[in-house]
């Protein structure tokens, strides 16, 4: 078998945000975080840094962690070409909560310059600290 063909699981996230299949990336990420050993002690940073870490081994230029705008912290930002993520990341919270800090902050008011020539996704994701994963996420377009 040719392995420089072979598609990994990161292979498989990228080429997912590259077309804005965000249901797909929610998943991939769930498999990858639920591989995290139990006795691990666990958290929002421990979780995001798993995520962008992940991010960061596909495409280095497409993830920038704890980003800062006139009004707080954007937890993670991932750019493709097509596609602009903005994230909040909650533990043991619901994703409208993470969406709705994404909006009263205006986290996406930096990149309001960029609409139309990339979509903008504001992305909530909600962990929990008992299941240790992702248990719910909502997306809203721009």
């Amino acid at each position: 078998m040719d392995v420089s063909k072979k598609n990994t699981i990161l292979d498989d996230i990228l080429i997912a945000l590259q077309n804005g299949k965000t249901a797909q990336v929610i998943e991939s990420l769930t498999s990858i975080l639920a591989s995290i050993p139990y006795p691990t002690e666990t958290n929002e940073h421990t979780y995001q840094s798993v995520i962008g870490l992940a991010f960061f081994l596909e495409k280095p230029s497409m993830v920038q962690a704890e980003v800062h705008t006139s009004e707080g912290r954007i937890d993670m930002v991932l750019r493709t070409e097509k596609h602009l993520y903005v994230i909040e990341f909650k533990m043991n919270e619901n994703a409208e909560t993470a969406i709705g800090q994404i909006k009263s902050k205006e986290y996406v008011g930096r990149f309001l310059a960029e609409k139309g020539k990339v979509q903008i996704h504001l992305l909530g994701i909600s962990l929990s600290s008992e299941k240790r994963n992702i248990v719910e996420w909502k997306e809203e377009i721009l």
